[in-house]
């Protein structure tokens, strides 16, 4: 079992962590609690002794995108496009990374 705490800031919006370790590989999408801190565990049967943990914290602007936005496939539903750009298509946001290996 590999269990952390993840700090965040009020810029924080949304957090992606994937954890891979020889042919694992998992990954979990959060909301960072509201305290600043977000407990995070990943449990597995198989060894997990040595790998890589990333993480990716969004702004506001990118967590909306990814969590409204049609950026996979999905069949028989219509969303509309969205944007926090004038007069295009996109959006201006932050994404902070961490990779550590393990």
């Amino acid at each position: 079992m590999v269990s952390f705490t993840v700090l965040t800031d009020s810029a924080c919006h949304l957090l992606d962590v994937y954890l891979v370790s020889g042919t694992v590989h998992q990954t979990k999408r959060l909301v960072p609690g509201a305290g600043g801190s977000t407990e995070i565990s990943f449990s597995t049967a198989a060894d997990i002794s040595h790998g890589s943990l990333m993480i990716y914290a969004y702004d506001r602007h990118l967590a909306s995108y990814y969590v409204t936005s049609n950026v996979s496939v999905n069949f028989n539903k219509f969303r509309r496009p969205y944007s926090t750009v004038r007069g295009g298509y996109g959006v201006f946001g932050a994404i902070n990374m961490l990779i550590e290996a393990y």
